[in-house]
C-alpha cells in the first residue's frame, strides 16, 4: 500500500476441531502486519469466537 492510504482486508481465522480456541467461548488474538521494505510492524488485537457454552 502506498504511504497514507488504507486497504480493508477481510481475514479468516479457524482452529482445529478440539483446540484450546476452538473449545473456549472466547479466545485473545493479535494480528501484525509487517512492512517488508523496512521491518516496521503493527498491530491490533481482536478476538477468536470459538464453541458458545
Amino acid at each position: 500500500m502506498p504511504a497514507n492510504e488504507t486497504l480493508l482486508q477481510r481475514v479468516y481465522v479457524i482452529a482445529p476441531k478440539g483446540s484450546g480456541p476452538a473449545e473456549s467461548a472466547v479466545s485473545d488474538i493479535r494480528f501484525w502486519v509487517e512492512d517488508l521494505s523496512n521491518g516496521e510492524r503493527a498491530s491490533k488485537d481482536s478476538t477468536f469466537n470459538g464453541r458458545e457454552n
